[in-house]
Formats: structure tokens, sequence, C-alpha cells
């Protein structure tokens, strides 16, 4: 009996032995073998070759190598790139080699290795390269650029003679176009000697329409209706009265000059002509006038002037002028008070040689120096300037064409862009021809 149950325990033994064994070959990669070769890299490689050497080698190797590569690449460019390239390499590497140890290694290896490398890059690159390039460069170098004003938009153009430092005289006489940037004429008088409706200035806009040069009015049309200040000191004079004209003859002093565009621009519609507006212009507000206007009285006074003209001439040019002889606060508070946003340019009187000083007498300590200087009054004004050598009584010589390029280059610098000599040298075309290649640009 106890050689029976020997007998029967020592069979289940065996039999638990056997049942043990089989479960460890059914095992998924355990390495049943010992030597450890779970070879985990995935690769399935199911390998069941019964050589235990479950090699499980998964190999799934899924490479999903997205590599998406998006490069959107902004640089508003849009360049969007997509580049999946999705390179799935599944490659399943099978490998069932099923030899019970013979390692047959069938080797299936259906390594299907879809390798997607759907690489459907796609480099979309729609490249929009919006780019809009915002550096609105309106390119008002000579072209100009529009603003609201006079109830409409009209043209400006701060830069009225191109970019090169433009010459001019005062009164045309033939052959000057050839050689000039610019002839002056005055105009506005007609109204005072009786003859409304008659514009002596178009014949000189009509004759240069079609040259090289432009022509410049010295629109004075509030100016002759009295004596200059200088001319009768006593008064009635323009320093003393000239307000209250204004003030009397407002609506009248503006049809002047609405009459007087649209007849310019009949004479000569394809190229604008350079208006100076009113020389002295803040005399009207002095403590000395009987009835001065005050700084917002004047701002309006010259909006609507050039309201007048921009709305019958829309290619002209309209500059205020600028007295060098008023104080620091004056200047500052006349200019803030001035329609700069629409002005084309500022003109002044002054010379060309006294390191950027208007005037000849200026200098360091005077009494208006801080503002009576080119590179003071262009900056404050945001405008160029056009400077002259005056008429009548306060003429003054040349000091403009007889200088060298290097100090015309600085008072370029300073913002000045046109100069209009009035009486010139006989030499005046051969100094300009010598100084125009080595003189800098004005467009700055």
């Amino acid at each position: 009996m106890t050689h029976g149950l020997q007998w029967f325990f020592h069979m289940v033994l065996v039999a638990v032995l056997f049942s043990s064994l089989a479960c460890t070959k059914s095992g998924n990669g355990t390495d049943a073998a010992g030597d450890g070769d779970t070879d985990s890299d995935g690769d399935t490689d199911s390998d069941s070759d019964g050589d235990s050497d479950a090699d499980t080698d998964s190999d799934t190797d899924t490479d999903s190598d997205s590599d998406t590569d998006s490069d959107s690449d902004t640089d508003s460019d849009a360049d969007t790139d997509s580049d999946t390239d999705t390179d799935s390499d599944s490659d399943t590497d099978s490998d069932t080699d099923t030899d019970g140890d013979a390692d047959t290694d069938s080797d299936t290896d259906t390594d299907s290795d879809t390798d997607a490398d759907s690489d459907s890059d796609t480099d979309s690159d729609t490249d929009t390269d919006s780019d809009t390039d915002a550096d609105s460069d309106s390119d008002s170098d000579s072209d100009g650029d529009t603003v609201a004003a006079c109830g409409a938009t009209v043209m400006r153009n701060t830069q009225p003679f191109g970019c090169d430092l433009a010459w001019g005289t005062n009164g045309y006489q033939s052959g000057m176009e050839n050689y000039l940037d610019f002839v002056t004429t005055w105009v506005g008088y007609e109204y005072f000697q009786g003859r409304a409706g008659q514009c002596d200035g178009c014949g000189l806009a009509s004759q240069l329409e079609t040259t090289s040069a432009s022509a410049v009015y010295y629109a004075y049309f509030a100016g002759y209706s009295l004596d200059d200040c200088n001319v009768n000191p006593e008064g009635p004079n323009l320093c003393t009265d000239g307000a209250q004209w204004i003030r009397d003859n407002r609506s009248t002093l503006i049809g002047y000059y609405a009459e007087y565009a649209a007849m310019t621009y009949a004479a000569s519609p394809s190229k604008g002509v350079v208006w100076l507006l009113e020389g002295d212009f803040v005399q009207y507000s002095y403590e000395e006038q009987s009835n001065p206007l005050s700084m917002t009285e004047l701002g309006q006074l010259a909006t609507d002037i050039y309201c007048a003209i921009k709305s019958n001439e829309p290619n002209a040019l309209v500059g205020l002028n600028h007295s060098t002889w008023i104080s620091n606060e004056l200047t500052n508070t006349f200019w803030s008070a001035m329609p700069t946003n629409l002005l084309d340019f500022v003109w002044t009187t002054g010379v060309g040689n006294n390191d950027g000083y208007i005037e000849s007498g200026g200098y360091d300590g005077y009494y208006n120096s801080d503002t009576a200087r080119y590179d003071y009054l262009s900056a404050y004004t945001g405008l160029g300037i056009l400077v002259d050598t005056s008429f009548g009584l306060s003429q003054a010589a040349d000091s403009w064409s007889g200088q060298t390029a290097a100090t015309l280059n600085e008072r370029i610098s300073e913002g000045v862009i046109a100069v209009n000599v009035t009486e010139p040298s006989g030499d005046y075309q051969t100094q300009l021809n010598n100084l125009r290649p080595s003189l800098g640009s004005t467009c700055q």
C-alpha cells in the first residue's frame, strides 16, 4: 500500500512537471531557454522556434516618423511646407520560424514595410508672401500722396521739385527753362487794378507747362490791398490795417484765390503751379493792427486760401511764408496754428552762408537764435524750405550760387529744397552747371 502510494505520487509529480514545461514553452517570448534573449526591440518576429529561443524580436518598428515638418515659415510668406512624411514603416517581420529546432527560420518576414513614407510632402508652399511691405513709402518723392481736406481728398507733395536742389529766378527770359528748375512771377495785383478775371501769371504757367521748369507764383493778393509797412511806415499799411481789410473782405479774398487757381488750371492742366502764399503772413496778428487776427483766425484763413487753390487747381503746390525776424515764442505759436499737415512746403528769405542761420545777422545767443535756423524751421513744420533773396528795399545779394557744394549740402541737410535768386550774376548758369553734380539729395 505504501509502495502504491509512492508510485502514485511519483506519477503525479511527473505529470505536473511535464505540464509545467509545456506551459513554459508556450510563453510569449519569455525566453524559456533562459538565455535572456528576449530581444524586446518590439520586432514582433514571433519566432515560435520550438528551440524555445522565443526570440520575440517583435520589431514592430512603427517608425511612424510623422516628420510633420510643418515649416509654416510664416515670414508672412505662408510657405506652409506641411511635409507630413509619415513613413509608417510598420516592418512587422513576423518571422514565424516554426521549425521545432531545425531552425528552418521560414522567416516569412512580411516586413510589410508599408513605408507609407506617405511623404505627402504637400509642401503646399502657398507662399502667399503677404509681405504687403507696409513701408507705405507712397513715394511722395515726386508723385505725392493724398490728404483729407477741403471737404474732399487733395494731392499733397512735400518734394515739389523732386529730389534735387532746385534753382530759380524771377522774371522769365527765353531759354531759362533749359537750365533753371523754376521761374517766379508776382500775381494777384490784377484785382486791384480793376482787371478781375484776368490772369497775368497764366501766360508763364502755359509757357512752362511742357518744359522741365515750373512756374512759381508770389501770391500776394491781400498784400496788394494796402502799402507794405516799409513803404508807408506811417500807415495805413499792411502792419496796421491789413487785418481789418481781411475781416471786411474775407470772402472776396478767398474768391480771388479760387478764380485765379481755376484760370491757372485751365492754362496749365498737366503741370501744377507752385504758390508762395502771402509774404509776412504773420503780420496780420501783430498788436499794431487796429483789429488783429487771432492765431486761430489766421490759421483758418491759411486753410481756406489753401482749399480755394487746391479745389480749383488740384495739382497746385502750396507753401506758406516764414518771417525771419519774429521771436522764438511767436515762431512756435504761429507755426503751431498753421495747417502744416496740408502744406507742401515752407518759404522764407535767407542767406546760404551763415552756418545755418536764416538771417545774415544771426548768431548763437541772438534774440531768436533758437528758431531762426533752417534746421529748426524744417523740423518744427515737418516741411522742406524754399529760400529767396527777397525783393525791393529788403533785397539781398546772392549768397547761394557762389557757395561751395559742401556748404550747400549743409543747407540741404538742414531742410532747404530750393533757392530763388532774384538778380543772379551773369554766370548763374555756369555756376549751377558746376554745382549740380556735387549736390546731395533733398529727399531725406
